[in-house]
């Protein structure tokens, strides 16, 4: 605890959770939509059979859904916490995602089921946003850049994990078993919040009304560089939720995996991903990185390549190609999001908002065009996986031809 305290310092005395609590809490926190999505991924192309009114198209748009409403919820609560404070959000934002992942799990019906979804990502997307403003509130420089290299890194173990306890769940109990689990993390969240001491203080508060608190978004919108950033790593991120939306039905439908062998080939592209930001801070966190998001996105496209090629001949190339996208959009998460925040220092919570609808919205584009039906799915994610790297590579040449001053690069 002691070398925790020496190496972490906090901003904002944390009396209750102290540096390594607050650290949990953090890695926790962004463990709310792994967990959330991909624990009833292996799921989903069974459910149909046991929800009322379930096809295969309603049920991927239950993971749709869940991150559109999420997404939107992410303009709500940042600038909501720039001027309540991030510990008030917090609590509503448990409270809704436990009552309503009780829904999920007790839903007879698919329309229920979406309905319930879409009350768990308004929750969902309160924990999401306040987490990252948090890290800015408690970290600053470095170090900052090092504790979102940590808790993305440990967070990764949620998608890693959750699809192996959701497929063996569902071998024991059902489906509806999945959301309880989830239940217990709501309820372990809001009681981690009860002992969060609240890192923004009166002074330092969005002092205007409501609505103008949600002006504050139109502020940090007016900085091209800043839009222009956010759109470049949004790329980045749409084809991982595309895979996560098309992964189980393109392991068990199109190569014949049972649920728990599709849950062990997610689980290692995943948890090999992780490596991703602990590669950029041990070795590349001084480097060029004007080069390096080329040289990043380059791979990306590489990769996609190689999947419309040979990635459906075996469910083990096809996770090969996976790991290998999923390391590259992992290795520049830690210097995307600190870049992203450093752009509007006095509206961080604003700007975590942002960051975060946008991604989620690049997310729900990824996943409606896997609603589609497609002949090859994995073909169809490997053009995706080749597009997007491609648009990010000319996002990231406006940034860096910009004549506004841009911290961090």
């Amino acid at each position: 605890m002691t070398e925790t305290k020496q190496k972490f310092s906090l901003n904002r005395p944390q009396n209750k959770l102290g540096v390594t609590g607050m650290i949990i809490f953090i890695i926790l926190m962004d463990m709310a939509i792994p967990l959330a999505t991909d624990m009833y991924l292996p799921a989903m192309p069974s459910m149909g059979n046991n929800l009322a009114g379930g096809t295969d198209a309603l049920v991927k748009s239950t993971v749709t859904i869940f991150f559109f409403v999420y997404a939107l919820g992410m303009l709500i609560w940042g600038p909501l916490s720039d001027k309540y404070g991030r510990k008030k959000p917090m609590i509503v934002g448990f409270v809704l995602f436990s009552i309503s992942t009780l829904f999920c799990a007790a839903a007879w019906n698919i329309y229920i089921l979406l309905l319930a979804r879409v009350l768990q990502g308004i929750g969902a997307a309160s924990i999401t946003a306040i987490s990252f403003a948090m890290i800015n509130d408690c970290f600053v420089g470095k170090t900052k850049e090092t504790v979102l290299a940590i808790a993305q890194t440990l967070s990764g173990l949620a998608p890693v994990f959750a699809p192996i306890i959701g497929s063996w769940i569902l071998y024991f109990i059902s489906w509806r078993g999945i959301f309880l689990v989830l239940l217990i993390f709501g309820i372990i969240g809001f009681i981690l919040t009860l002992m969060y001491t609240e890192t923004v203080y009166e002074e330092e508060r969005f002092t205007g009304s409501i609505i103008s608190t949600f002006g504050q978004l139109k502020v940090v919108l007016k900085n091209k560089s800043f839009t222009w950033i956010v759109l470049t790593f949004s790329l980045l991120f749409l084809p991982i939720f595309a895979y996560i939306n098309l992964s189980s039905y393109i392991y068990i439908k199109q190569f014949g995996c049972t649920e728990q062998t599709y849950s062990y080939f997610h689980a290692v592209a995943s948890l090999l991903s992780m490596l991703g930001p602990a590669i950029y801070i041990k070795f590349f966190a001084n480097s060029d990185k004007r080069k390096l998001i080329y040289i990043s996105c380059s791979i990306c496209v590489l990769s996609g390549i190689v999947m419309i090629i040979l990635g459906s001949f075996s469910p083990v190339i096809f996770c090969c190609l996976v790991f290998v996208f999923y390391l590259i959009s992992n290795f520049v998460r830690p210097y995307a999001t600190n870049l992203i925040l450093s752009q509007n220092p006095k509206d961080v919570g604003s700007s975590s908002s942002v960051m975060n609808m946008s991604f989620n919205m690049m997310a729900v584009v990824g996943m409606a065009v896997t609603t589609f039906s497609f002949q090859n799915m994995v073909i169809a994610l490997g053009i995706i996986i080749v597009v997007c790297p491609i648009l990010a590579i000319f996002t990231w040449r406006v940034v860096i031809s910009s004549k506004d001053q841009i911290k961090g690069i």
